[in-house]
């Protein structure tokens, strides 16, 4: 794979491109399932429907990259960034994410269903329509994020420090808030999704 290149419909899977760096590539409904990526780095590149299954993309580092309507299932992220990145629509269900960095980006209708989220900091990026089911955000920022309208149901919100972002449309029944961090006006809007009759 060559940077400023076009890519689409190819089939990498099983190869290895760990150590190499890509800038400015653009990649439309390719294959990287068991790839070792280790290592690899991206550069304002683009991935469209591409799946990522099992691959290996430890390390790794991707700076104003998109990856849109991805499969990364059961991936191993393990000390990943993704700097000021767009991922709208990816899914990181079940993947490895010990030391992931996801840094201001945008990271609207994307799955981190049972991923393990704790003690990162997610603040001032977007997470529109998440779904963060069953998810661990134990001592997680997410401060002057957009929220809305994602799913927390199952999710482990213990010391999460939600202050400054955006709530409206989450619906907060069955979710289980221990010692989580809000700020007044989250508060009333918690209490009334809960069905509390606010008076002030």
């Amino acid at each position: 794979m060559d940077s400023y290149q076009e890519y689409e419909n190819c089939d990498f899977s099983g190869e290895c491109f760990s150590e190499e760096t890509l800038e400015k590539s653009l990649f439309k409904n390719c294959c990287f399932r068991h790839c070792d990526l280790e290592e690899f780095n991206t550069i304002r590149c683009q991935f469209i429907n591409c799946d990522f299954t099992l691959a290996r993309l430890n390390h790794s580092k991707h700076l104003r990259s998109a990856f849109i309507n991805c499969k990364l299932y059961n991936v191993n992220l393990f000390s990943a960034e993704f700097q000021e990145c767009k991922c709208t629509g990816t899914h990181f269900t079940n993947s490895t994410t010990a030391g992931l960095v996801l840094s201001e980006g945008v990271y609207d209708f994307c799955s981190f269903h049972n991923c393990d989220l704790s003690k990162m900091d997610l603040s001032n990026s977007s997470f529109q329509n998440a779904d963060f089911r069953s998810s661990n955000l134990t001592n997680t920022k997410l401060r002057n994020s957009n929220l809305s309208k994602s799913l927390f149901q199952g999710a482990v919100l213990f010391q999460t420090d939600l202050q400054g972002s955006r709530l409206d449309g989450i619906s907060f029944k069955n979710i289980m808030l221990q010692q989580t961090k809000i700020d007044l006006q989250q508060a009333v809007y918690i209490a009334q999704s809960i069905g509390a009759d606010v008076i002030v």
